[in-house]
Parts: structure tokens; C-alpha cells; sequence
């Protein structure tokens, strides 16, 4: 059985790193439960979030820094980084850089995703993206 750490590092890595949105049913739930604001609810939502996301950032990419596991619960502090291309969420594309880190809990149920609690640093990605 592969463990949880496992399947949050695999599943983040199809996403985050391939851009391989198709991987979404394999690793979340249909019913994954979303407590960010800017990303609607379910395994669709996460989708169409990221679908538009990666189309700005082509170049995006996310580092694993730690990965705990306790229970049905993985958290993870990485960082994601890349370059804007694509007008995105009403800020226009000039080639600006992000960087910042975050700090994401997942709960697993059945093997998948089914919910998501997350800390970013939001100030320090809205300053590189409004330069």
C-alpha cells in the first residue's frame, strides 16, 4: 500500500511540476472539500483553477521543502515559483517572477485528496506579480 506522504508528493507532482491536470481524478476526490477562497469546491473546481493558473505560469513549478504525515492528515511546506506569461485573475503578463512559499494541509480518505487547508504567502506573490 503506498502511503499517504507518497500519494500527496506523486499527486502534487503530476500538477504542480508535469501539468498533467488529467492526473486529478486519479489522486482527489470528486468531493474534495476546498477551504481557499480563490478555488472553487471539488476535484472540478481544482481543476479549472489550475487549468487557468499553469496557462499563466507555462513554467510553474513546486518544491517540497518538508512533508509530515500524521493520521489521515500530510502537510506540506514547499514553495512554487515561475513565470507569468498569461494574463491571469486580472493582472496583465509582463514576464514577472514568482516565488513564495506555503504551507498546505491535506486530509486523505480513500487513498485521495478529500480536503485542503493552506497558508501562502499571498502579499509576496501579489508584490512580484504588481511590479
Amino acid at each position: 500500500m503506498v502511503g499517504k506522504k507518497e500519494i500527496v508528493k506523486t499527486a502534487l507532482n503530476e500538477v504542480f511540476n508535469k501539468h498533467n491536470l488529467e492526473a486529478v481524478p486519479r489522486f482527489w476526490k470528486d468531493s474534495y472539500i476546498q477551504h481557499n477562497p480563490l478555488v472553487k469546491q471539488g476535484a472540478k473546481g481544482f481543476t479549472e483553477f489550475f487549468k487557468e493558473f499553469i496557462n499563466a505560469f507555462p513554467d510553474l513549478k513546486y518544491e517540497i521543502f518538508q512533508i509530515i504525515s500524521e493520521g489521515d492528515r500530510v502537510v506540506v511546506y514547499g514553495r512554487f515559483y515561475g513565470t507569468m506569461r498569461n494574463d491571469w485573475n486580472g493582472i496583465k503578463a509582463k514576464g514577472q517572477r514568482i516565488d513564495f512559499n506555503a504551507i498546505d494541509i491535506y486530509r486523505i480518505e480513500d487513498n485521495k485528496l478529500a480536503e485542503h487547508w493552506d497558508v501562502m504567502d499571498l502579499h509576496t506573490m501579489f508584490q512580484q506579480l504588481n511590479k
